[in-house]
């Protein structure tokens, strides 16, 4: 399996951890209280497939996907908002070498 981190908003944007965990994929789904998130988008994200759900209000999620990969980080960050903060998020998790959707 490939490591993946998923940044997920509800809505339409779950199909895609649907889509990318059908596809094999480990996935990394990760919601922060600042945009209004409760903990039931967690529990669809892992009712959806995610392997792991974290909560960015509770653990910083850098720190987390790099213990849940080893410290390798993954191979792929699709961010799903057009936050900012997601996006930091994002380049600080993607290790050199690795996409950002």
């Amino acid at each position: 399996m490939i490591p993946m981190r998923f940044k997920c908003n509800p809505g339409c944007r779950t199909a895609i951890l649907m889509h990318v965990k059908a596809a094999g994929v480990l996935c990394f789904h990760c919601c922060d209280n600042r945009s209004g998130t409760r903990d039931a988008r967690l529990a669809l994200g892992k009712k959806m497939g995610a392997d792991h759900v974290i909560n960015a209000a509770r653990e910083n999620p850098v720190e987390r996907v790099k213990e849940l990969t080893g410290g390798l980080g993954p191979n792929m960050v699709i961010v799903t908002t057009g936050n900012q903060y997601s996006l930091q998020q994002a380049i600080e998790i993607a290790p050199r070498g690795s996409d950002i959707v």
